[in-house]
């Protein structure tokens, strides 16, 4: 009985130990499994951290080389990789601009639409009175190619002297304007002097001189710059030039040309005593660097 009861503790030992060794045993293989745990897990952090790294290495190079194109390419870039909202706002922006531009040419049709009614319900008469107002401003403010008091035609401008003179004093007075007495080249001319004196003429004796004159040769007339009068434009009045010496009591007769004719046109000229005193006609070249005033 005492043999088996001690083999039975020593059995009961045994199981013991081996409760304990598996104990130890589990215990290690716990440690060793939670050091290799550890391990794995620093070992994936360090796999992280290499690859988060990597990452920023990547964001960087391709930071610097964003940096060093061109803005007009940075700015494409960016516009491509524009948030949602952000191109939704910007389409917005456009659609405003082109809305705007669209009021703005509907409100200028508008405009030129209620202009061109109001022209045409403008009384006639009123745009009228405007168009021949601007031609008055604009004759009064261009430049005349005649000073005032002178009248111009063809180039040339001519005084019709109100004073009475001799035929020599006339001349001087011509002289003094930078003129002289009125050479007659051309049936035209003839004509416009003669339609102006018709308006200036108080009466048939209230005739003009001339710058003719046969003083140095009787029946040579020539004018007063020397040279001699054609026959094809002279425009001698009927019966003249007669030479009248007064029944004697002027020898000499009359040496110097007048005219002016309250029903004529061309044939107005007379000869007349040169001492005689008569109003005059100056004529002298417009001022070629001046404007003519035209009517629109």
């Amino acid at each position: 009985m005492a043999v088996a009861r001690h083999s039975d503790n020593i059995e009961v030992q045994d199981e013991d130990q081996d409760d304990i060794n598996y104990e130890n045993e589990t215990t290690v293989t716990t440690r060793r499994t939670n050091v290799e745990m550890s391990e794995e897990g620093h070992y994936e952090r360090l796999d992280l951290q290499k690859k988060d790294d990597a990452v920023y290495e990547d964001l960087r190079t391709k930071t610097r080389k964003h940096k060093g194109l061109p803005k007009k390419i940075r700015q494409s870039g960016n516009s491509a990789s524009q948030p949602v909202g952000s191109k939704v706002a910007s389409w917005s922006c456009d659609i405003v601009k082109v809305g705007l531009g669209l009021l703005c040419a509907l409100l200028l049709a508008a405009l030129i639409a209620v202009t061109v009614l109001y022209m045409q319900t403008k009384d006639p008469t009123d745009m009228e009175n405007q168009k021949i107002l601007l031609q008055k401003n604009l004759t009064e403010t261009c430049t005349k190619p005649c000073e005032s008091g002178w009248e111009s035609d063809g180039g040339k401008c001519y005084l019709f002297s109100s004073n009475k003179y001799t035929w020599e004093l006339s001349r001087n007075d011509c002289t003094l304007e930078g003129a002289d007495l009125v050479k007659i080249d051309s049936k035209s001319e003839q004509r416009f002097l003669q339609g102006k004196l018709m308006e200036k003429m108080a009466e048939a004796e209230d005739k003009f001189w001339i710058g003719l004159t046969d003083s140095k040769e009787e029946g040579k007339w020539v004018w007063a710059d020397g040279s001699p009068l054609l026959t094809e434009l002279s425009f001698w009045s009927p019966g003249e030039p007669d030479n009248w010496n007064d029944r004697n009591k002027r020898p000499g007769g009359q040496d110097c040309a007048r005219m002016g004719e309250t029903g004529a046109l061309e044939d107005t000229w007379f000869d007349a005593f040169c001492d005689i005193p008569h109003k005059y006609i100056c004529e002298k070249q417009a001022d070629s660097g001046k404007r003519v005033c035209v009517s629109i």
